[in-house]
């Protein structure tokens, strides 16, 4: 299933999964050609964050953080961007290869707008980014919201 998007649409992706980076990746450019995804290893994308909204105003449509990441610090990224005014108002999703209900409790406790159990088949894949992509697209984040 294609979803039709705008351009200038871009994902920060932060996962510390090679396999899963380079999956989501190829899904999202099946789902929209014309949306670009940043990839982050790690937690540190604070920085990078704010470098790409002050220096280009660019603003993520989408931040997709993995849960696990490097063994639990995928909700205390989440709680960080939420606890910054300027990255308070952005649309994140939290992600893990098991649909656990304490996992689901604790990104939604630290700020996540949507919780995603990352499936193993490419074409549901494809089918779950191009519904969030379609969903939270209808919300943009103003510059404005950004600084306040």
């Amino acid at each position: 299933m294609k979803h039709s998007l705008e351009p200038d649409r871009t994902i920060f992706l932060v996962d510390d999964n090679l396999a899963d980076r380079r999956i989501i990746e190829l899904a999202v450019r099946e789902t929209s050609p014309t949306t670009r995804i940043r990839i982050f290893a790690n937690q540190h994308i604070l920085e990078p964050l704010e470098t790409e909204f002050q220096q280009n105003h660019l603003i993520p449509i989408l931040v997709i953080v993995d849960f696990n990441l490097l063994i639990g610090l995928g909700t205390e990224l989440i709680s960080q961007l939420r606890s910054q005014y300027s990255f308070s108002h952005l649309h994140i999703v939290a992600m893990s290869g098991a649909l656990d209900q304490s996992a689901i409790q604790k990104s939604y406790e630290a700020g996540a707008n949507a919780f995603w159990e990352k499936p193993m088949n490419l074409d549901k894949m494809i089918e779950d980014l191009g519904n969030m992509l379609s969903h939270f697209g209808r919300f943009p984040i103003s510059t404005e919201q950004m600084i306040g």
